[in-house]
């Protein structure tokens, strides 16, 4: 894999640093709002230039009127696009406050400017969201309370109550792990404890661990697991991969968590295949228009638990986040870029 540095050029490198020896940055960030932290949070990155925040930005217009002189842009979620980039003379870097960058046109980068983002900020995060996901289907802890505050817990008579039946994990159940990435080992680690077996699909990365195999056919990996997590990234070629054909190749009742993006998956198939009882459940923490607009079809879907994009969302990883990206800027003044991941 290439490091930052060789995705930038020397003469570009030489650029930067003179550069960063002249001037005081003009830095936008156009949605800080995403990260919900105080002000003084912010403190360290002002330090370095003259910084203007935004809550929110909303049209393509609005990113060109307070981008037009940045040297810097830190964005979250608000896209970049081809007009956009080239309506930004001055623009030399695009601080991504998240690990993913599709929201950035990266074939429109030009004149040596750079993308850097923030890898492996959320990685606890997450991984103990997409776990949390995992166990709610199989012990149905939210449906039963809810029953036990309705009172059927009292109307059944029984010491004991349950309405759905329990998945117990362990070495008949096969967790198939798509993309075993930093999250996707985090998330083999905590559940590899209940002796269950692991297949992974990671074309870019192969680890050497207990009770997990690999495959090179992400077809074979739906087929042989009865639950599939997601943890790969968004690309144009693997943009609603998991469509009906591929779900239909799970196993009667299989189970799908999806804690990467939501446009990894075709929301109507995966609706259809949970109507139609092929399979028992599926739990998401991201959809493919966020936040869920009220025609998705997840929200009618059987047996379909959605959390609202929260797994990378605790307080430290959210810290994390600016501070890296904070770091990314430090370094790219000091005429080093660091975690570049595209350059113009």
């Amino acid at each position: 894999m290439l490091s930052s540095r060789a995705l930038v050029s020397p003469l570009s490198r030489r650029l930067f640093a003179s550069a960063a020896a002249t001037m005081a940055p003009r830095m936008v960030a156009l949605d800080a709002a995403t990260l919900k932290l105080p002000s003084d949070c912010w403190t360290r990155l002002s330090a370095l230039g003259d910084l203007n925040l935004y809550e929110d930005t909303k049209t393509p217009e609005e990113v060109i009127e307070r981008a037009k002189d940045a040297d810097i842009v830190l964005t979250n979620k608000v896209p970049l696009g081809r007009d956009v980039l080239s309506s930004l003379p001055s623009l030399k870097m695009v601080s991504v406050l998240a690990t993913g960058y599709d929201m950035i046109d990266i074939r429109s980068l030009q004149h040596g400017q750079i993308v850097s983002n923030v890898p492996d900020y959320s990685t606890d995060s997450t991984a103990q969201q997409t776990v949390a996901l995992v166990l709610e289907i199989c012990n149905s802890v939210g449906m039963h309370n809810a029953a036990v505050h309705a009172g059927e817990w009292n109307k059944e008579g029984l010491f004991w109550f349950r309405k759905h039946e329990m998945l117990e994990l362990g070495p008949d159940i096969t967790i198939g792990i798509v993309g075993l990435g930093t999250i996707g080992t985090r998330v083999y680690e905590l559940l590899r404890p209940f002796g269950c077996q692991f297949l992974a699909w990671s074309p870019d990365t192969r680890k050497d661990l207990p009770q997990l195999s690999y495959t090179n056919d992400v077809g074979e990996l739906f087929q042989r697991s009865n639950l599939v997590t997601l943890h790969c990234k968004l690309t144009p070629q693997n943009y609603g991969f998991v469509n009906g054909p591929l779900l239909h190749r799970m196993q009667p009742g299989s189970i799908l968590v999806n804690a990467a993006r939501g446009a990894l998956v075709n929301e109507q198939d995966l609706a259809d295949a949970l109507n139609s009882g092929h399979l028992a459940a599926a739990a998401v923490d991201v959809v493919s228009h966020e936040p869920i607009s009220d025609d998705n079809p997840l929200l009618r879907a059987r047996n379909c638990i959605i959390t609202p994009h929260m797994a990378w969302t605790s307080p430290e990883a959210r810290r994390r986040c600016l501070d890296i990206a904070t770091s990314n800027v430090e370094a790219f003044l000091s005429g080093s870029p660091a975690n570049v991941v595209a350059s113009g």
